[in-house]
């Protein structure tokens, strides 16, 4: 469209089509000079001053880029296209997008350029629009209707919008002509072919679609991708037999993949149920097999381990589901070959078995209790799996100690594979809670080979497990001294470090391996390495240093907000290279990324920060000194002092904001002109404290956290502690019927496992409904109120305004979750099972009981002395719990003191009061 304002002569209109190409070059620097030179001649032309704007903007001059902008539009008296699609890439280049739609839609209005549709159409889809993205595809078509692109494009509008009918019908038509045969358009063919059948999977029509497989097998070129959609709509259709000819054919071509073990034994279960499964997980269950399909399964990987003898994934899988002799056989063939081998990973591919065999699903007693002594049906396949597999290796030990041969051999085994008997059996000691029996034989291990990194690894886990932290970080900080240039052990000594509390020297060992230039912890966020963050923000937060933790875990969140924007860079990609499939499984994966176990941990780190600045506003009572001086009660001299004191204050403070404000424009004008910052270049943190955050966010944590909370409930329904930190927000923010449909929702995830009686449900779900029923609530403190620092864990009581209406819908939904009678009598009984008698090793149920009593009957004293009577055959895990309860709740100081010296009569190793230690 032509400028209404000023048509620019022939050789300048030479150099503005020129722009565009040095914008796209990213040649910012150049475009600002040509458009500066264009303007000095013709400063009304307001297309080239867009452009300047979008140089500007480019360059990290956004003020000047908005206002460059809307000048422009005011010159084109708002009739160009070309202004209003550049102030909509510049919208977009803030992640303004509803803004940038806007701009967009009015440059639709002056043309119909095919770049601003597709622009419009790539944010529509990012912020997924749908009915819009639809319709502007349909409008893209109608335009050009010869570009396959555009086709395969509405087709994935519709899709997205639920329309597969249509879909369909519009992906029938594309396919119709295409008939050229050069390898590109076999390759899109192929693709589409795939799409299709993807398409129809999600319809339901499971018959149509291998008919259609069979029907193009031909023309589709990735035929792993043919054998794999087949074989899946096979096994869904419960054709098994066919189904498991194509995954002995898929094994042929790897048999270490799961994804083809998942399948196959789904066939010769015949079981359809196994698209909850993934990574290693496989449908075989020991409790579940019958004599037939165990023989079946056993046959099958016999035949395997045949076929395939160097494949690993082969001789470890049978190890799940066989048994008795069997099970110690395989196992034998199986250490004895990695042992050999001198596999360090050989022990964490059995920990599942492990896990299993302990209860380690929670904090149970099996967890807290030393060695196999839990008699629940459900796991006895697995303890007896690992009994057997400790006594094979027991047994390799002792031969190795005597004739230097394994059981059995009659030739002498390397040094290295008694080496690697001992790394094993330490491990296996330690996971069964022997920690003075794991420590003898990893030591021995070291006078052995004091030069091999993992032995160091393993003593650190060994004596974290102790309670040694501080000693576990010194044994990884050894061995990563032993190998610089190691990633991974740097990384380990870093998060041990962190864990003691040594936050600073963690911080300058992980940066050792960044290209920080002075900031490495700059580039630790630009490189989004989430763990190092959660493992900082942990600990800063156990230093009660919450400004930190807030801004490491918000770090983490922003990661995942640039997960979201990287979507950009595929919209227009994968259409133009009709990689279909990837795409839409890109989109859906971007819908349910914050469900990642990353996003959780940090939200719910963010979570208890917000909760501490709520219950603890005593941390944040006016500062003494910048309080208002009392001129009243002053003498006139006085008054004179503090006035001219005040005035000096003003006056000193006036002049360093004015010295900032210098200095910050003078380096603004120095990096006026520099490119886009790279990570060698990181911008300079102006909070590296977190002060500012802090103050910024302590006004109103709870509405902070509930908007986290929101987030983390939507993506991640199936992690219990998101509804229990939605529990904990809503019932603070006096929303008590939200509260109770955070419990009845972890309730429903429990309900087949403890249901009401999970320690993290039970210790809320009955002292909050007897608060209901009481009208009055104790400080738990869900009170919303605090009394001072010093005297936090003093309980108050305050009445608690309930509806008769809510209070119905309150009984109602407890009755539906399972609480029969009153929920005081529950308390106690839960408290009389778990606590009261002694002889519980659940420590966390122990815990709960003791937590719920404290609020149910708030003059019992008799709590603190039943949780610190832990059975003696307890692990340091549950000791620390109970240490913790006893620290935050402000047990008598007797109570503690001896459960004190109970723990370190246990782990002499142990750090006292470690959870509380403070880095100096």
């Amino acid at each position: 469209m032509a400028d209404p304002v000023q048509v620019l002569p022939a050789k300048e209109q030479s150099v503005f089509r020129s722009l565009a190409k040095l914008q796209e070059q990213k040649q910012y620097k150049k475009v600002l000079k040509l458009t500066d030179g264009i303007l000095k001649s013709h400063p009304n032309h307001g297309e080239t001053l867009s452009f300047k704007a979008l140089a500007l903007s480019s360059l990290k001059r956004k003020d000047e880029a908005y206002a460059a902008a809307k000048m422009a539009l005011i010159k084109t008296k708002m009739r160009s296209y070309v202004a209003w699609h550049i102030f909509g890439l510049i919208y977009r280049s803030d992640r303004n997008y509803a803004e940038a739609i806007k701009c967009y839609r009015k440059a639709l209005a002056l043309s119909d350029n095919q770049q601003i549709l597709k622009d419009l159409s790539i944010l529509q889809i990012q912020i997924r629009d749908l009915k819009g993205y639809a319709e502007t595809r349909k409008t893209m078509l109608a335009k050009t209707s010869t570009q396959r692109s555009n086709w395969v494009g509405f087709s994935l509008a519709q899709h997205m919008c639920g329309n597969y009918n249509v879909a369909l019908l519009i992906l029938d038509t594309c396919l119709g002509f295409m008939r050229s045969h050069n390898d590109r358009d076999l390759y899109e063919q192929s693709e589409i072919f795939l799409y299709k059948v993807m398409l129809l999977e999600e319809t339901g029509a499971l018959e149509p679609a291998v008919a259609f497989l069979d029907a193009f097998e031909s023309r589709i070129v990735d035929k792993i991708g043919w054998r794999e959609k087949k074989a899946q709509l096979l096994l869904a259709l419960g054709k098994f037999d066919e189904a498991k000819e194509l995954y002995n054919t898929l094994l042929d071509i790897n048999p270490e993949s799961f994804d083809y073990h998942r399948g196959l034994q789904a066939c010769l279960l015949q079981s359809k149920s196994i698209s909850s499964l993934s990574g290693c997980q496989l449908p075989v269950q020991d409790d579940r097999l019958d004599g037939a399909k165990l023989d079946a399964m056993a046959t099958c990987y016999k035949d395997f381990a045949e076929k395939y003898p160097k494949a690993f994934a082969v001789r470890r899988i049978p190890l799940d589901f066989l048994s008795g002799a069997a099970f110690e056989q395989q196992a034998d063939s199986f250490l004895r070959d990695g042992l050999r081998k001198g596999i360090p990973s050989l022990f964490s591919t059995l920990r599942p078995l492990y896990k299993k065999a302990l209860g380690r699903r929670e904090l149970t007693e099996t967890y807290f209790t030393k060695g196999l002594t839990v008699s629940d049906s459900s796991q006895s396949g697995c303890q007896a799996r690992v009994a057997t597999v400790g006594k094979l290796v027991e047994g390799y030990l002792k031969s190795l100690r005597e004739t230097s041969k394994l059981p059995g051999c009659n030739e002498e085994e390397a040094p290295t594979v008694f080496l690697w008997v001992l790394y094993f059996l330490a491990q296996h000691r330690d996971m069964l809670g022997d920690q003075d029996g794991a420590l003898k034989l990893i030591d021995e291990a070291l006078k052995h080979s004091p030069t091999l990194v993992d032995l160091y690894h393993v003593k650190g886990r060994i004596l974290k497990h102790a309670g040694a932290l501080e000693t576990a970080a010194d044994v990884l900080e050894e061995g990563r001294t032993l190998d610089l240039a190691d990633k991974w052990i740097n990384s380990k000594s870093a998060k041990f470090q962190l864990r003691a509390g040594r936050i600073k020297k963690g911080e300058d060992i992980v940066a050792l391996f960044t290209k920080h230039e002075g900031d490495s912890r700059g580039y630790l966020m630009d490189m989004q390495c989430m763990w190092f963050e959660i493992e900082a923000g942990m600990a800063y937060m156990r230093q009660d240093d919450l400004g930190m933790a807030l801004k490491f875990f918000k770090s983490v969140e922003k990661h995942f907000d640039d997960f979201e924007q990287d979507q950009l860079d595929f919209h227009t990609y994968c259409l133009r290279k009709f990689t279909m499939r990837s795409y839409v499984g890109m989109l859906r994966l971007i819908e349910r990324v914050r469900g990642d176990r990353f996003f959780a941990a940090a939200a719910h780190g963010a979570v208890l920060c917000y909760l501490r600045i709520h219950d603890e506003k005593a941390l944040f009572g006016p500062n003494q000194d910048d309080a208002e001086p009392d001129l009243a009660s002053m003498t006139a001299a006085e008054r004179k002092r503090a006035k001219a004191k005040a005035r000096k204050a003003e006056q000193k403070r006036k002049k360093e904001e004015e010295e900032k404000a210098a200095a910050a424009a003078k380096q603004q004008e120095e990096k006026k002109d520099k490119p886009v910052k790279r990570w060698r270049d990181l911008p300079e943190d102006d909070d590296p404290t977190g002060t500012k955050l802090f103050e910024t966010l302590r006004e109103d944590p709870l509405k902070h956290a509930s908007e986290i909370v929101r987030a983390v409930v939507k993506f991640a329904p199936n992690n219990l502690q998101t509804h229990i930190d939605a529990f904990e927000v809503a019932v603070r923010r006096g929303k008590l019927l939200q509260a109770l449909r955070a419990l009845y929702a972890a309730v429903q995830l429990e309900k087949d496992h403890d249901g009401i009686e999970h320690p993290d449900i039970f210790s809320r779900l009955i002292p909050f409904l007897h608060f209901v029923q009481n009208g009055a609530i104790t400080y738990a403190p869900w009170a919303g109120m605090s009394t001072s620092k010093e005297d936090k864990n003093k309980q108050v009581t305050k009445p608690l305004t309930v509806s008769p209406v809510a209070k119905e819908v309150i009984d109602t939904i407890a009755a539906e979750i399972g609480v029969s009678g009153a929920p005081l009598d529950l308390g106690k009984a839960y408290y009389a099972k778990f606590a009261a008698d002694h002889s519980s090793g659940d420590a966390a149920k122990r815990v709960a009981a003791c937590k719920a009593q404290l609020l149910l009957v708030p003059s019992d004293a008799a709590p603190f002395k039943d949780v610190a009577a832990l059975p003696s055959g307890a692990r340091f895990e549950a000791f620390d719990f109970v240490r913790t309860f006893l620290l935050e709740h402000g047990a008598p100081a007797d109570v503690s003191a001896a459960f004190e010296a109970k723990l370190q009569a246990a782990f002499p190793r142990a750090v006292p009061s470690q959870s509380s230690a403070k880095e100096e």
